[in-house]
This record gives structure tokens, C-alpha cells and sequence, in this order.
């Protein structure tokens, strides 16, 4: 269930926890910090001069900044949502203290882009991972605006601080079926299946879709997804949120309309995993 009630706090990590992680091994890893940190700027230096300027051209500032499964450091993600800079590990966190590292890596990003950023954030998206609070650097530094929100493709999107080990708002491997979504989406009638916090329902209704319906099996997910309607000025007749999914028989409890849909919009990723024979749960 991915829940997405945002936290009620945000505080920096006390040094009397780092210290107990740091007896029981918590610091061994395979990211060694004054390498993952020339990484993340060789990263930042190519995506400023053409990749950024055009995804600011057009109304984004949700991206990706550095993918270490990609570029050297697999089991880590740097990205921006609007004003908050997330640091996600899926493995073992860097050999360096997160109340060091973290601003670090807020410079990096906006000496190499002039991007100011309001809060940066460690999300330890493994239970091993983490302690009972999550990190924000510095310490005392304002937190992000009560209704905060990132853009993509001039859209809205709110955006919170993801709760220990969940996901942010907006799936941002998901921009390209978005971005297709507003494109080829007039007239028609959209499944928006496994919707999350309806991202790309959003994306289609703006596209001229005559009716989108949205399902997913988290109410706090589905209640973003209504705020993000709402935040784009989109018909609220027009944009149906339903709880539930596909995978729950009978089709009919889901009140869904007798006729086909025009499009589906679905999550095929862990069955083509399987299919190719790679892990089906994370290994990023």
C-alpha cells in the first residue's frame, strides 16, 4: 500500500543515532563519497547544457539529476521537485555522514545549474536504511511551502517530502508516456490503471481527453491525484478517482462503463522483468 500521507516532521538525524548506525556497520557500502560526488558533478555538468535548458523551456523543473545505475553508482538517484532536492539510496549509503553529505550535494546542484533549492532530503528506501526520522539539511533550514508543488510540461503536481522509504509524487520514469498521454489523448476515453497519485490522468484530461478514469488502491494516492486536477484548473466531472485496480475480480464492483476505453494506461514493468528474466522487485 503505498500510503502517501506526508510526514508531520522533518528534522536533521540525531548524532547519537548515527553513532549507534554506525557500530552496528551501518556506514560499510560500495558508495564511496569523493567518488559519488565527482560523479554527481560530471553528471550535473552534462545535463546543464542542453538537457536542463530544454526541460526549463518547457515548464519542467521534476528530473532526474543523477542516475548511479546508469553512471557508476548503482543504488542511487539524486532529482529535483521543484524546490526540494530528493537523495534516494536503495542500497547502502555513502561512507560519509548524511548531515555532510547532503549539503554538499545541494552546492553541486546549484553551482552547476544556478537552480536555488528551498529544502534537500535523504530518502533510505531500504527498512535497513533507516532511522526513525528522516534528514534535513542544514539543520534549521525553512521546510517546503504548505502546498508546494513541481511542473512538468507546464502542468502541476504536488509534491511533499515522501514519508521513510516511499515514493515521491510523480514517477519521473513515467514523463514519456505523459508526455504521449497529453498528445494523443483528445476525444478519447482513458483507463488510467494503477494510477498512484494520477499523474498521468492529469496528463491526459489536460491533452483533451473526454473522460479519464483513475484507479489505485491507496486512497492518500488518489486524494493527490484529485489536488492535482484541481491545481490545473481540470473538470472535476470529467476526472474520476476510484479505489481499486484491475487485478480486484470482479470488474463490475468498480463501477467502471460497460464500453471499452479508447486508451489504457497501465504499469507493464514487472511483467516485463519477469518476462526477461530480472528481479521483479527493486535493483535500481
Amino acid at each position: 500500500d503505498r500510503r502517501h500521507s506526508p510526514p508531520t516532521n522533518t528534522v536533521p538525524l540525531r548524532s547519537s543515532s548515527l553513532a549507534a548506525h554506525h557500530q552496528q556497520g551501518w556506514w560499510l557500502s560500495a558508495l564511496h563519497a569523493p567518488m559519488l560526488l565527482d560523479s554527481v558533478r560530471a553528471a550535473l555538468a552534462s545535463r546543464s547544457q542542453t538537457l536542463l535548458p530544454s526541460l526549463h523551456a518547457e515548464g519542467t523543473d521534476c528530473y532526474r539529476l543523477f542516475h548511479g545505475a546508469t553512471e557508476g553508482e548503482p543504488g542511487c538517484t539524486l532529482e529535483r521537485f521543484g524546490d526540494l532536492l530528493l537523495w534516494q539510496t536503495f542500497r547502502d549509503p555513502p561512507d560519509m555522514d548524511p548531515q555532510e553529505l547532503l549539503p554538499r550535494l545541494r552546492d553541486l546542484v546549484e553551482d552547476e545549474t544556478g537552480v536555488p533549492l528551498r529544502a534537500v532530503h535523504w530518502n533510505a528506501r531500504q527498512k535497513r536504511q533507516r532511522s526513525r526520522e528522516g534528514v534535513l539539511v542544514p539543520p534549521g533550514a525553512p521546510l517546503l511551502a504548505a502546498e508546494h508543488v513541481g511542473s512538468e510540461i507546464g502542468l502541476k503536481y504536488r509534491i511533499d517530502v515522501p514519508p521513510p522509504g516511499r515514493d515521491p509524487n510523480l514517477y519521473l520514469d513515467f514523463r514519456a508516456a505523459r508526455r504521449w498521454l497529453a498528445a494523443n489523448s483528445e476525444g478519447r476515453d482513458v483507463l488510467n490503471a494503477f494510477a498512484f497519485t494520477c499523474g498521468a490522468g492529469v496528463a491526459a484530461l489536460a491533452g483533451g481527453a473526454r473522460h479519464v478514469t483513475n484507479l489505485d488502491f491507496s486512497q492518500s494516492a488518489l486524494d493527490v491525484g484529485r489536488e492535482n486536477a484541481r491545481l490545473n484548473g481540470l473538470p472535476v466531472g470529467a476526472f474520476e478517482c476510484k479505489k481499486g485496480g484491475l487485478s480486484q475480480p470482479p470488474r463490475e464492483p468498480l463501477g467502471l462503463p460497460a464500453g471499452a476505453f479508447e486508451c489504457v494506461c497501465g504499469d507493464a514493468l514487472p511483467a516485463l522483468r519477469q518476462l526477461a528474466g530480472l528481479p521483479t522487485n527493486t535493483d535500481r
